[in-house]
This record gives structure tokens, C-alpha cells and sequence, in this order.
């Protein structure tokens, strides 16, 4: 469930959702459910500004963007060691990882979060609209530790206060390139 809202200098998004998963299980070992399930409970508020202004460089009129972004996420904690391992895959990190609602691929863990990102781009157009220019970075900031891991053993990185610092670049030198 989720209530976009947005204008032309500044968007919220608030969303609200049950990640429900069940397996029917065959030769578990003995005293493991044939049938394991987990329900998490999961919420997101994603928001930004956007502050623009003209810009003249090398005789070329132009308009750079300022955006900074928000990105707070909560998802519950849920024991899920009883689950086999059949798809779910720690995610690479990456400036876009920043704003995902899961740090795992795949339905069989749901990674449980009590977080914040913070993040800021700036972009530059030209005065066709077209974007030559796009660079941003973020970091996560972490208010507990995260206890669903893969292996059923917390690494550092689970520990850690905040993550690294990811970012991106993107330039458009031109039609030729």
C-alpha cells in the first residue's frame, strides 16, 4: 500500500507492506516443519527536494539541480533460520541499493532494517533538457544491528552503525560518444 505524492520541487512517498511467504517442505529432517512460514511487516518513506538554478559555463546556458533525499526504512524482525536457503542472495552494494526495501534477492529472507539514507544528487541540463551531467552519493545509517543473515552467523558489516558510502556518475559527452 503505498501514497505517492509529488510536486515539481519535492515528492513523498509513504508505503506500508506484509511480505507473507510458505513452503510445503518434503524430507526435513527430523524434528524441522515440513511447512515453515514468515510474515514481515515492512514500512518506507521515501522523500526529496529538488532546488534548481541557472547556470552559464563556457558560454553554455544551463540549469543544475540540487537533490537531496531521504530514505527511511523499517522492517521487522523475523526468525527465519528454520528456512532453506533456495533463491534469496545478499545484493550487491550500489548507489541504488541505498533505497531498496530488502537487502536480499529472492523470497526466502526478508532482511529486517530500522534505517535511514541519506543521499544528495546534482544534475545539469542543457537548454534542450537533455542531462549531460549526474552525480550523487548516500549512506545508509543503521539504528540496530541486523540479525536475518544467509548463514545463520552476523558478519561485520551486520554490526556496523552505518554502510559505505556509494555514489554514481553519469556524463554525457556528447551525441559521438
Amino acid at each position: 500500500l503505498s501514497l505517492p505524492w509529488s510536486n515539481s520541487y519535492a515528492f513523498a512517498t509513504p508505503t506500508v507492506k506484509y511480505k507473507y511467504a510458505a513452503w510445503n517442505l518434503d524430507d526435513q529432517a527430523i524434528n524441522r516443519d515440513n511447512s515453515p512460514s514468515r510474515g514481515v511487516t515492512s514500512a518506507s518513506v521515501d522523500s526529496g527536494l529538488i532546488f534548481e538554478r541557472d547556470l552559464d559555463l563556457f558560454g553554455s546556458s544551463l540549469r543544475q539541480t540540487l537533490e537531496p533525499r531521504l530514505f527511511y526504512l523499517y522492517n521487522d524482525y523475523a526468525d527465519q533460520s528454520d528456512i532453506p536457503l533456495f533463491d534469496s542472495s545478499a545484493l550487491t552494494f550500489s548507489f541504488n541499493q541505498l533505497f531498496r526495501d530488502d537487502r536480499f534477492s529472492g523470497k526466502d529472507r526478508v532482511g529486517d532494517a530500522n534505517q535511514l539514507t541519506l543521499a544528495v544528487s546534482t544534475r545539469i541540463y542543457d537548454d534542450s533538457g537533455q542531462e549531460r551531467l549526474r552525480a550523487s552519493l548516500g549512506q545508509i545509517q543503521h539504528f540496530s544491528d541486523r540479525r536475518v543473515t544467509l548463514f545463520n552467523a552476523t558478519t561485520d558489516a551486520e554490526r556496523d552503525a552505518s554502510s559505505a558510502l556509494a555514489g554514481e556518475l553519469s556524463v554525457d559527452l556528447g551525441a559521438n560518444w
